[in-house]
């Protein structure tokens, strides 16, 4: 992988993971029995599933998709980060990270913990991820969404689950209070990823780096 400048946030990303969190949305009714032409709405599946299934469901979908974005906003014990970041399947990636005000814009070619797709979602695999409550279906940038909530010592966590039988991608993750509050977005899922090389003078191998 080439990089500028590495940051580690493979730690980051799945700190937030794993009490998933969803995040506050005005509901738009998409929930009710009634749609807005006056015809009854039939429930998903996944509506009609567990807790826990629909949190398996949530991470067997992510973790199919061949690509996606993550847009994230996180406070951690180094700082604020920020991050967006585009992943692939056959492991690229691009994006920026910025730690407490420093940015380092990252390329990455190949497998690798740093920009693997299928180990974004792993600590919700781990049984630390304990569904509380599951919603009823709301609004979320204008898709509907299931909601899945816990509130703990570490605070409240949620994540927000398309209502799509075929592709229940998690759409969005916030912590609420806790060690590492902060919020991920989910998005461009299965587009197209783009990379634009870097000028060579700008780029550090941080694969040698690891070997220093």
């Amino acid at each position: 992988m080439a990089a500028k400048r590495r940051i580690p946030t493979a730690t980051a990303v799945p700190a937030l993971t794993p009490g998933a969190a969803g995040c506050s949305s005005e509901d738009s009714g998409a929930g009710s029995d009634a749609s807005d032409n006056g015809a009854e709405r039939v429930a998903t599946e996944l509506e009609k599933s567990s807790p826990r299934e629909t949190a398996d469901r949530a991470v067997k979908a992510t973790k199919a998709a061949d690509s996606l974005r993550v847009e994230a906003e996180i406070t951690t014990d180094e700082g604020r980060l920020d991050m967006n970041r585009g992943l692939a399947r056959d492991g690229r990636c691009t994006g920026s990270v910025t730690v407490d005000g420093a940015t380092a814009d990252v390329i990455g070619v190949g497998v690798g913990e740093f920009r693997d797709l299928e180990a974004l979602p792993d600590d919700m695999d781990s049984g630390d991820l304990d569904i509380a409550d599951k919603g009823e279906v709301t609004d979320l940038d204008g898709r509907p969404v299931i909601p899945l909530t816990d509130e703990g010592d570490g605070g409240t966590a949620t994540v927000h689950v398309a209502n799509d039988d075929d592709k229940p991608y998690i759409l969005r993750a916030k912590n609420e209070g806790g060690d590492e509050p902060g919020v991920m977005d989910f998005t461009d899922y299965d587009k197209p990823l783009v990379i634009e090389e870097p000028d060579p003078d700008e780029v550090v191998d941080t694969s040698e780096l690891q070997r220093r």
